[in-house]
C-alpha cells in the first residue's frame, strides 16, 4: 500500500472515531480533514479533496489552510467572476502567511489566463512598484520564473530609472540563461542614467566597457556584473560569484577567448565552478576549456522530484544550456552541509549525519544519472571544497559517503582528488583564496582527476 493509500486509511478512521465521540475540538477536526484533502490530492483524486474542503470551508469560511489548498483546486473550472474571488483569496492570504501559501500562488498563476486575472484583482497593486516587487519574488520564490519576470518588466516599465527593480529584473533573468537580454537592459540603463551613483561608483564610470558590446555576453558574462553589480543600487548587492571572478581577475589568471569550435569540459555547480573558469586544461590529450555552468545558491535538496522553489528551475535552465553527449562535472552539496545538514539532525528530522548525508546523495544521484540518461552526459562528480574551517568535518564525511555511493554505481566519475587539497586536516596554504572558494590552481589537481577517470573508462 502506497503512503498516500495509508495516510488516507489513518485519516478517515481518526474522523470517524472523532465523530463517535462527540466531535472533539473543531480546529483539531478541521486540520485533520485538510491533511485528508492533502492525501487525496496526493493521489490526484482532486473531486475527493475538493469535497473535503468544501465541508471545512462551509462550517469554517475564513480557515487558511483550507483556503490555500481549495483556490487553485477550483480556479480552472471557475466562471470569470469566480476567478477574481479565487486570485483575491490567494493574494490576502500571499500577503499575510507566504510562507504557507507561496506553493499555491505560483501554480494558481501559471494556469490559463492567471495572470491577467492577478492583474485585475490587484487594483492600485498593479502600479505599486513594491507590491508588483512583492508578487513577482512570491512567483519566483515557488518556480513560476515566467511569469515573476512579466511582472518585473512591467514593474520596470512603470519606473524606469529605478535600479533596484532592474537589479531584481536581471537576477531573474539569470535564473533562466537569459544573460544577453540582461546585459542589454543594464547596458541601456547605464546609458540613460550616468549619473546615478552608489557610493564613489557612477553608472557613467562603465559605458566605456559595454560600447563593445554587441551580442551574445554568456562568455563575457561574469565580467559585465562584476562590473555593473555595484552601480544597479548598493555595493552590498555584489553578488558571491561577481566577488569570486573580481578576485580571480585580481590573481592574474588569464582568461581565454572561446570561438564557437572551441572544444569544453562544462562545469556545472554553485559559486565554486567560477575559480577554474575557462581556463585550458588537457582531457583526452586534447586541450579543452573549462566552461561554467552556474546555478547560483542551489542546495542539493532544491533538486529533489517535489521541489518547486526556484534554484531548482535555475539548475534546469542552466542544464539545458549544456549539449547532448558532453563531458560534464556537477559541484553541489556545499550550501548542504553548511546550512542544513546538521540543523536536521538537531530537529530531528534524522536520527545521524550519516543518515541526513545518504539521504541528500540518494536525490544527487537519482537526479545526475536522469541527466547522464536523457542527455548522454560523461557525468563527473567534482567533490565538494572542504575551504571552510567550521563545516569541513562535515563536508569531509559528505565526500567520502558520495565517493563510495559514485564508485558503486560505474556509471558516474569521482573526481578523486580533495584529500590533496588538505594536510593534517588544514587546507594548503597554496589553496587559500577568498576565505570561501578554492584558488584557481587547483585545477591542475581537476585535470589530473579527469585523466584518471578516462584511463579507468579505458
Amino acid at each position: 500500500m502506497k503512503k498516500s493509500d495509508k495516510a488516507i486509511e489513518l485519516l478517515l478512521t481518526y474522523c470517524k472515531e472523532m465523530r463517535s465521540s462527540g466531535g472533539g475540538p473543531k480546529g483539531i477536526k478541521y486540520d485533520v480533514q485538510v491533511m485528508l484533502a492533502r492525501a487525496y490530492l496526493q493521489k490526484d483524486q482532486k473531486d475527493m479533496a475538493i469535497t473535503v474542503l468544501q465541508g471545512v470551508l462551509r462550517e469554517d469560511e475564513k480557515n487558511v489552510d483550507a483556503l490555500a489548498e481549495f483556490a487553485p483546486l477550483i480556479f480552472p473550472y471557475a466562471q470569470p467572476s469566480q476567478k477574481d474571488n479565487t486570485m483575491s483569496v490567494v493574494l490576502t492570504l500571499l500577503s499575510n502567511n507566504k510562507g504557507m501559501v507561496i506553493t499555491m500562488y505560483g501554480p494558481t498563476t501559471k494556469l490559463s489566463k492567471g495572470l491577467e486575472v492577478l492583474e485585475s484583482v490587484s487594483g492600485g497593486a498593479w502600479k505599486n512598484i513594491s507590491a508588483l516587487i512583492f508578487m513577482a519574488t512570491s512567483l519566483r520564490d515557488c518556480g513560476a520564473v515566467k511569469e515573476a519576470l512579466k511582472l518585473l518588466e512591467h514593474a520596470y516599465k512603470l519606473e524606469p530609472c529605478n535600479s533596484h527593480t532592474l537589479l531584481t529584473y536581471v537576477h531573474t533573468m539569470e535564473l533562466v540563461e537569459e544573460h544577453t537580454k540582461a546585459v542589454r537592459l543594464i547596458k541601456e540603463f547605464v546609458e540613460k542614467f550616468p549619473d546615478q551613483a552608489a557610493g564613489c561608483f557612477t553608472c557613467g564610470m562603465v559605458v566605456p566597457i559595454l560600447k563593445g558590446f554587441t551580442g551574445n555576453v554568456y562568455c563575457n558574462a561574469f565580467l559585465w556584473v562584476v562590473s555593473l553589480n555595484p552601480m544597479l543600487g548598493s555595493c552590498k548587492v555584489l553578488t558571491t560569484w561577481s566577488v569570486v571572478f573580481l578576485q580571480v581577475l585580481r590573481d592574474g589568471v588569464a582568461l581565454p577567448q572561446p570561438t564557437p569550435d572551441t572544444p569544453y569540459v562544462y562545469f556545472v555547480g554553485d559559486s565554486h565552478c567560477v575559480t577554474p573558469a575557462w581556463q585550458k586544461i588537457i582531457y583526452q590529450e586534447k586541450p579543452v576549456t573549462v566552461h561554467p555552468i552556474l546555478s547560483t545558491g542551489t542546495k542539493i535538496w532544491h533538486l529533489r522530484e517535489d521541489s518547486v522553489f526556484y534554484p531548482k528551475t535555475n539548475f534546469e535552465s542552466a542544464v539545458d544550456t549544456v549539449p547532448n553527449n558532453a563531458t560534464v562535472m556537477f559541484c553541489f552539496g556545499e550550501i548542504d552541509c553548511r546550512e542544513a545538514l546538521l540543523y536536521c539532525v538537531e530537529q530531528a528530522r534524522y536520527d545521524t549525519l550519516e543518515e541526513a548525508i545518504e539521504s541528500v546523495i540518494d536525490i544527487y544521484l537519482e537526479k545526475l544519472s536522469s541527466l547522464r540518461k536523457e542527455k548522454s552526459f560523461d557525468v563527473h562528480v567534482h567533490p565538494v571544497m572542504p575551504i571552510l574551517e567550521p563545516t569541513r568535518p562535515v563536508v569531509m564525511q559528505f565526500n567520502k559517503q558520495l565517493a563510495t555511493r559514485v564508485n558503486k554505481t560505474k556509471r558516474l566519475h569521482w573526481l578523486g582528488f580533495v584529500e590533496e587539497l588538505l594536510v593534517d586536516g588544514d587546507l594548503k596554504a597554496e589553496f587559500e583564496f577568498d576565505g570561501t572558494h578554492c584558488h584557481p590552481s587547483y585545477v591542475s589537481l581537476l585535470e589530473k582527476a579527469l585523466a584518471g577517470n578516462v584511463s579507468k573508462v579505458a
